[in-house]
C-alpha cells in the first residue's frame, strides 16, 4: 500500500482551518440532501472525516455523528459538532484499514480519501464491509481521468497531482467491485 498523501502532507493541510457546514450551494452537499433520507435514528460515518464540513450535513438531516481520521487534532471535530447540536458518536483516530468500530452504520461515506491510496480496491472494500444492511454509501474523489483534466492537472497543478492515484479516480471501476 502506498498513501500518496501521508499524514504529514495533511497536517499541513489542516492547520487553520476552521470549521464550519458545507453551505447549501455545495455540490456535494446537495447530493446528500437529493438522495439521503431525513432521520431521528440512523447512523453515519465519515472516513477521513476532518474537518467535518460535509459530516455536518448528515447531523443537519438527523444521523448520530461518527467519524475516523489520522488528523492529531481528531478531538476537536466532535466538540464542534456537539456545538452546533448534532447527535454525536464516536469519533477515531486510528488507521482506516486496522479500523473495527465493532458495529455497521446506515451512511458510510468518505470526501476526498480514496484516491490517495494505490491499493483503492482494498480502501472501497472497507468502506462497503462497514455499511449495514439497505443502508447508503458515497464515495467523492476528483476526477483526473479525463484526458482535458488530467492534462491540467498533470502539467499546471503538479505538486497536487502527484498526492493522488490518478486510477482510484475511476468509477466505472468502483462500479464494478
Amino acid at each position: 500500500m502506498t498513501n500518496k498523501a501521508d499524514q504529514k502532507y495533511w497536517d499541513k493541510y489542516y492547520s487553520g482551518f476552521e470549521f464550519q457546514i458545507a453551505p447549501v450551494i455545495h455540490p456535494i452537499r446537495q447530493l446528500i440532501e437529493q438522495y439521503i433520507p431525513e432521520t431521528n435514528c440512523k447512523t453515519c460515518i465519515e472516513i477521513g472525516c476532518y474537518p467535518g464540513a460535509l459530516l455536518a450535513v448528515f447531523g443537519e438531516l438527523g444521523y448520530k455523528l461518527y467519524g475516523i481520521d489520522l488528523y492529531e487534532k481528531i478531538d476537536i471535530l466532535p466538540k464542534w459538532l456537539e456545538s452546533q447540536n448534532y447527535n454525536v458518536g464516536e469519533f477515531w483516530k486510528d488507521d482506516f484499514l486496522k479500523f473495527n468500530p465493532g458495529h455497521k452504520f446506515a451512511v458510510v461515506s468518505s470526501f476526498g480519501f480514496l484516491e490517495h491510496f494505490t491499493n483503492w480496491e482494498e480502501i472501497l472494500l472497507k468502506h462497503l464491509e462497514l455499511v449495514e444492511d439497505g443502508g447508503h454509501i458515497i464515495i467523492e474523489a476528483p476526477n483526473f481521468i479525463g484526458a482535458f483534466q488530467h492534462f491540467l492537472h498533470k502539467n499546471f497543478d503538479k505538486k497536487n497531482y502527484d498526492h493522488h492515484h490518478i486510477p482510484a479516480m475511476n468509477n466505472d471501476n468502483w462500479s464494478e467491485i
